[in-house]
């Protein structure tokens, strides 16, 4: 669940954005508006409001005999409605196909958004947006608006790149087809435990996810989603590793263990840890440990894992409890966790992520509009700086290798200048260097939330 704080933050940026935009109206900077991909499909039906978390998809129109589009114009019928192309190639079986190849480091990378908010403000937004990255490091606006039904929580591509799974905040998981940032598919449509969702963790080998839902029941905990090569996507109900108030997982060296950040309550059966180790358990996991880190509530977007495994980040941004504003450093060696440093006076700490190289960290901090850098020293932590300007940052994606190898990219929202993308950069041990931003549109609906990159 977000912070108040968070929401409140929000709406005083909102009203100063409509201010903005009745003053200057159209896009900021000088980028070129992501086109409107087919207006006829984009919307939702008279009878699924955008603000309907569990709306169904929206099946695709029939083809209109009266158009003429040229040979030269895409059918964005066809994009927007998320059905495959009739004349799409048959694919390999499922067991011969290959998810895990990420081909060129140095390629164009298509970069998904999501977008929390409608035009219409108070209204839920059900869209998400496509950008090039291109391999200079220019992000550049030209891709499309997609309506998937559900507001976005996370998005993760798997690691070649071709499908992309978007989580619903609520109970959905839909899997995108992504065959350029002009050419985004449905293929796929599952329904999980009802929960609250925004975690989603990709193996390796692009054919298994594992998807973390926070509830105080049995419908809390890991769901394990496995991919086809045509990007289908199935629940296996019969692995799903059931936790209460779980909140984010990040996969060990190996992939056959993993961390998990929830468990804790303050209510009947009153459980103290919220940490525990895992280890693969057939197509599920099974428990291997427990630790108590924290002594009251957890507000976390995501768990931050060194690339060696070694070294645990837990932001804690809860203005519910004492120990809010803290981000936990914690050792994991074999089957155990201890804590080895407290970074204090880090105000709605959000998400954590390390560098490529695992020797610079950083942490979103939403309300102050600020990140965090860290550096490594042995098995801890220590601050570094932090940088401004980057308006309510949250979820982190990153460029892991290639000539852009270390570039993060962060949806931002500022008062004054509105949405846009901030990109930074891991230059060296605790050094980040600020390469500044790329302007979206003034609207409520391009507001950005969930943000990821191809790997």
């Amino acid at each position: 669940m977000k912070s108040l704080s968070r929401c409140v933050f929000l709406m005083v940026v909102l009203l100063s954005l409509a201010a903005c935009g009745d003053e200057k109206g159209g896009a900021a900077g000088e980028q070129d508006p992501v086109p409107d991909a087919g207006a006829d499909t984009q919307e939702p039906s008279e009878d699924l409001p955008p603000e309907q978390e569990d709306a169904e998809p929206q099946d695709a129109d029939e083809p209109d005999p009266e158009d003429t589009d040229g040979p030269d114009e895409p059918d964005m019928d066809e994009v927007d409605t998320g059905q495959p192309d009739a004349d799409e190639p048959d694919l390999p079986p499922d067991d011969q196909c290959d998810l895990s190849a990420k081909g060129d480091e140095n390629k164009d990378r298509v970069v998904l958004i999501g977008h929390p908010f409608a035009q219409e403000v108070g209204q839920q937004g059900t869209t998400l947006t496509s950008m090039t990255l291109r391999a200079t490091g220019e992000l550049v606006r030209d891709g499309v608006r997609l309506d998937v039904g559900v507001r976005v929580g996370r998005i993760e591509f798997v690691p070649s790149g071709q499908f992309a799974l978007v989580l619903g905040e609520r109970d959905e998981l839909i899997s995108l087809r992504v065959d350029g940032a002009g050419a985004l598919t449905e293929v796929g449509r599952v329904e999980l435990p009802g929960a609250d969702y925004g975690d989603i963790v990709m193996m390796d080998n692009g054919r298994t996810a594992f998807i973390v839902g926070s509830n105080v029941n049995e419908t809390s905990g890991i769901s394990v989603v496995n991919i086809g090569c045509d990007g289908s996507i199935e629940l296996l109900s019969e692995a799903f590793f059931n936790l209460r108030l779980t909140r984010s997982m990040a996969l060990r060296p190996g992939q056959q263990s993993a961390v998990l950040l929830g468990g804790q309550t303050a209510f009947e059966p009153i459980d103290d840890d919220d940490l525990r180790l895992l280890e693969r358990d057939g197509d599920g996991w099974r428990q291997t440990g427990a630790f108590d880190i924290f002594g009251d509530f957890i507000d976390a977007e995501r768990i931050g894992l060194s690339p060696d495994g070694q070294l645990l980040l837990i932001p804690n941004g809860s203005v519910f409890s004492e120990e809010g504003s803290q981000v936990s450093v914690v050792a994991i060696e074999g089957d155990g966790a201890r804590e080895v440093n407290r970074l204090t006076d880090l105000p709605d700490a959000r998400e954590a992520r390390f560098s490529p190289d695992g020797q610079s960290a950083i942490v979103t901090l939403l309300e102050p509009g600020r990140v965090a850098v860290l550096r490594r020293d042995g098995l801890n932590m220590v601050l570094v700086e932090e940088i401004r300007g980057i308006g309510l940052p949250e979820q982190i994606a990153a460029v892991e290798r290639g000539d852009l190898s270390g570039l993060v990219l962060l949806s931002s929202v500022d008062p004054q200048g509105g949405p846009n993308i901030a990109m930074l950069r891991f230059e060296g041990p605790g050094q980040v260097v600020d390469m500044g931003q790329v302007d979206l549109s003034e609207d409520f609906e391009d507001i950005p939330g969930p943000i990821t990159v191809q790997p």
